[in-house]
């Protein structure tokens, strides 16, 4: 069986339409934030980011939530950038509620930081600055803890 194309869809969704059948489309968000940004859930974000000793930038976001598409482009770019030093993760708050809800979720789009290790320091902190590629590497680059010890 082929794939179904965007065209197909609108073949099949108007004749629906018109018998009074709603159809609701999902659109396709998989590739909104790119390969090197994780995609993460209630399932993968203890393992992931809590149990980490990386630092995390992540975004909570709404797929309706037009400022959290306008910065998808940016969040990526940063990804980019930032591969190797630090992991950047995003977090549907429509779908993971609960993650949403623990982490005091108000709006979207609301970015944290995760870093250093030990629950004490793994407690997030709100980024707030520029939403800007090189706004979130600097950033990022700055709370990162420095394992370096002079002698």
């Amino acid at each position: 069986m082929g794939a179904i194309s965007i065209q197909s869809t609108r073949a099949l969704v108007i004749p629906l339409a018109m018998l009074g059948i709603l159809v609701h489309l999902t659109p396709v968000r998989a590739g909104m934030y790119g390969s090197n940004v994780v995609e993460l859930t209630s399932e993968n974000f203890k393992a992931l980011v809590i149990d980490s000793s990386s630092t995390w930038l992540v975004k909570f976001y709404a797929p309706w939530c037009g400022h959290c598409q306008q910065s998808a482009p940016a969040f990526s770019k940063a990804a980019k950038k930032l591969e190797g030093i630090a992991k950047l993760g995003v977090v549907n708050g429509d779908d993971q509620k609960d993650l949403s809800s623990k982490y005091g979720i108000r709006g979207f789009p609301s970015i944290k930081i995760f870093k250093g290790e030990g629950k004490k320091e793994r407690r997030p902190s709100d980024y707030t600055g520029e939403r800007t590629a090189s706004a979130f590497a600097k950033h990022v680059k700055y709370v990162m803890p420095s394992y370096i010890a002079r002698i």
